[in-house]
């Protein structure tokens, strides 16, 4: 029932836009609304804040909705480090539920999943695949949430609605794959030489005139190792949540009480399916980056 309430919700920020296009005799653009609700209102911010000016040029910060998420996010990550470590601490108190929940993940990631393809040199980048993780599966889990808070941009005449999938957006998945590239190819060089890393990505015995295709072709290989893990966190969370707003705006497309019902019961098991895209998704995500540098710091 609540997961229904949900759904159902999350038409409110679209019905006083119909109603008002019904108003003025305009047909309802689907196109146009599905946008909106997945895309970040980077156009029309919240706020401004400038940091610097250097001649016309002025860098600010704009508040959006997916900034506000992800600050959202980066303070979930933080509250579980902290809760989990400051629950550590004392070893002979009775656990809570909170608490065996987190260590049981941190557990089995770190056991079944870290250590077998970092090996134990690799130890210290189990924190920093980790976070990965809990940052990515609490973007997700955010970005399920329907739109709850409607804040009017300064100077804007309409609200924009508070909501949407972080993880949605390219530019969070670009960032985050970066992350994993700089430090498999850092941890590389740091681990056989800054030269012996990539010498060592072409097989032994190249011969000479084929080194320099050998090591680009290897150097492609190793950015569409990243590409493909940017873009399969994207594509993966953005179609879900289109194919959840494009179900749940044939209702006011269409208007139609034969729509409605089959729409949210379509969108219920499109939900179900979302929740386990999401987690699986953080997992592979934390995974991927684990092996890659995992993979750069041994030698084959």
């Amino acid at each position: 029932m609540a997961a229904l309430a949900s759904l159902l919700f999350s038409l409110l920020p679209l019905a006083p836009a119909c109603a008002g296009a019904q108003e003025q005799r305009h047909e309802f653009n689907l196109s146009t609304a599905l946008f909106t609700e997945i895309t970040d209102n980077y156009l029309h911010p919240y706020a401004r804040i400038p940091l610097f000016t250097i001649g016309s040029f002025t860098l600010a910060i704009s508040i959006t909705k997916h900034f506000i998420l992800m600050t959202a996010v980066g303070l979930l990550v933080l509250a579980s480090m902290f809760y989990l470590a400051r629950k550590l601490k004392d070893p002979f108190r009775t656990p809570t539920r909170l608490q065996s929940l987190f260590e049981a993940i941190l557990q089995y990631m770190r056991e079944q999943v870290y250590e077998p393809v970092l090996g134990p040199e690799g130890r210290r980048f189990h924190l920093l695949c980790f976070t990965l993780f809990l940052f990515i599966l609490y973007a997700n889990l955010l970005g399920m949430i329907p739109p709850f808070a409607p804040i009017k941009p300064s100077g804007e005449s309409e609200a924009v609605w508070l909501g949407g999938a972080v993880t949605g957006n390219l530019a969070t998945t670009l960032a985050l794959g970066l992350i994993t590239f700089i430090v498999f190819n850092v941890s590389g060089m740091r681990a056989k030489g800054a030269l012996g890393y990539w010498r060592r990505l072409a097989p032994e015995g190249t011969p000479g005139w084929m080194l320099p295709f050998t090591l680009l072709l290897e150097f492609v290989g190793i950015l569409s190792k990243t590409l493909a893990l940017i873009m399969r966190l994207f594509a993966n969370m953005i179609g879900g949540h289109v194919a959840l707003l494009l179900i749940l705006l044939l209702i006011l497309k269409f208007q139609s009480l034969a729509v409605g019902p089959i729409a949210v019961v379509v969108d219920l098991a499109i939900m179900a399916l979302e929740l386990f895209v999401a987690v699986l998704q953080a997992y592979i995500f934390s995974f991927l980056s684990a092996l890659f540098i995992g993979i750069a710091q041994h030698t084959h």
